[in-house]
């Protein structure tokens, strides 16, 4: 690895590395090769190369457990919004490597509501994907969104529609009902294509929470044929699976709560 030309190569290379030896348990020789990669990205890279070699940096820190150290990198590498993009990045890197805590801890980090929903969004799914239905329930409802927070109003719609999706998996659908409703309340109040597109995409959130026919109601009143046509497919795909995959009694009972 030391032999690797690109400075940013051989980073991304030490970072990995570190963590193997973490994993068989070597830590001062992990810690040992965190802090030359650290000098490199210092001292040989220019200050725009630094974010993504910083970033290698902090994920191997996060995976090692040290938080402390991996926020550093993180001031390190960059400020201002860039730095903000950086925790973003390594949040979700965090929840995808189902390192929930710290993907939570990160979070509190983050200046912009509608990123910090978005990542709420990414790790209530992750813990119902794992199985843990009581703690998934546990975080939509300490996250749940508060519309006036976020400033673009088809960014607010949208957000809503996904957790409307998500409380529908956790088999909340009053709960969904609800935010589907303001979802769709926010698309009314706007005015062209994005209004069309806003509404569209929560006609395919309901469609894949496997309300077909409120996702059919939902996309009756788009006329633009630009976005009607590639989401209604959408939405006639996703009722074939569900005719051809689901028991009867299932798909019954998803008719009568979707109409």
């Amino acid at each position: 690895a030391g032999s690797i030309t690109s400075v940013g190569a051989r980073i991304s290379a030490f970072s990995s590395i570190a963590q193997r030896y973490y994993d068989a348990r070597n830590l001062t020789l992990a810690g040992e090769i965190i802090a030359e990669a650290q000098i490199l990205a210092a001292t040989e890279l220019k200050t725009q190369e630094r974010t993504p070699a910083f970033f290698d940096i902090a994920a191997a820190q996060l995976y090692m457990g040290d938080m402390a150290g991996a926020l550093q990198s993180v001031r390190n590498s960059a400020s201002g919004s860039a730095r903000q993009k950086l925790i973003v990045e390594l949040a979700a890197w965090s929840i995808d490597q189902g390192e929930i805590y710290q993907g939570q801890a990160l979070m509190a980090q983050i200046d912009s509501s509608a990123a910090r929903y978005r990542l709420a969004i990414r790790l209530v799914s992750r813990v119902a994907h794992d199985g843990n239905e009581r703690k998934a329930i546990a975080l939509i409802s300490e996250f749940s969104p508060r519309p006036e927070e976020i400033e673009d109003p088809s960014e607010r719609a949208l957000i809503l529609s996904q957790f409307a999706r998500l409380h529908l998996r956790l088999r909340q659908p009053d709960r969904a009902e609800q935010m589907f409703s303001e979802a769709l309340a926010i698309s009314d109040q706007m005015a062209g294509r994005k209004a069309a597109v806003t509404r569209g995409m929560v006609a395919l959130d309901q469609a894949r929470g496997l309300w077909i026919g409120k996702a059919k109601a939902t996309m009756d009143k788009v006329s633009e044929t630009i976005v009607s046509e590639p989401i209604g497919s959408e939405i006639t795909a996703t009722e074939r699976v569900i005719n051809n995959l689901l028991p009867q009694s299932v798909r019954d009972k998803l008719i009568s709560q979707s109409k």
